[in-house]
């Protein structure tokens, strides 16, 4: 045999889908990552709204102002039984304020609610009346070690924030009446906010 001759290599043994191994993969495609943000933005979207939808709704908008309203009412009731305590002639007078707008709108805002709704009474086990039983433990402590008026004033302002936040929630959908209503007690409620943010801030 020609040792310089050619021989045709043996392929018998050759698996079938040889071919398949030796050939060009075609190139995959990859996501571009402005498309693939633009994606996960969208789902994060829904679920916010989806979220907002199930925790939002059942609660309509009288039963909305029957919430501030008991709100107002533990504002009010913490602030006359405050009044002994403060010792500070500005802050008792900006309390004394705020129980006479409060006890003013309180009146105002049940009347604007449907019967069923005024005859209700603030749940003793709900969020909102553990939070006041155990903000007055935290006041009487304060009183205790003898600094009431600055920790008492923090918290009405928090609290006046609080129900003009809840004012502002209703008004995009309140008819002339309870609008008129919101309008007004938004106002009161901006001033003597002010008042009690401030206080221990100036020089009286």
């Amino acid at each position: 045999m020609d040792p310089y001759s050619r021989q045709s290599p043996d392929i018998s043994n050759l698996p079938s889908d040889y071919l398949d191994t030796i050939a060009v993969q075609p190139t995959q495609q990859i996501m571009k990552p402005w498309l693939l943000w633009a994606i996960i933005g969208g789902a994060l979207l829904l679920v916010a709204i989806i979220f907002m939808a199930l925790t939002s709704g059942g609660t309509s908008s009288s039963e909305r102002l029957q919430q501030m309203i008991w709100r107002m009412q533990s504002v009010n009731t913490l602030a006359d039984d405050s009044y002994k305590t403060i010792k500070s002639s500005e802050l008792r007078a900006a309390n004394s304020n705020l129980t006479t707008i409060l006890t003013g709108a309180e009146q105002e805002g049940l009347a604007l609610l449907p019967e069923n709704l005024q005859k209700q009474k603030q749940p003793k086990e709900s969020k909102l009346a553990a939070y006041f039983t155990k903000l007055g433990t935290t006041l009487e402590d304060a009183r205790l070690n003898g600094d009431f008026d600055t920790p008492y004033a923090r918290e009405m302002a928090y609290q006046i924030g609080l129900l003009r936040s809840e004012i502002k929630y209703l008004m995009p959908s309140a008819k002339a009446s309870l609008k008129t209503y919101l309008e007004t007690l938004n106002k009161n409620l901006e001033s003597i906010e002010t008042e009690f943010s401030q206080f221990g801030t100036t020089d009286s």
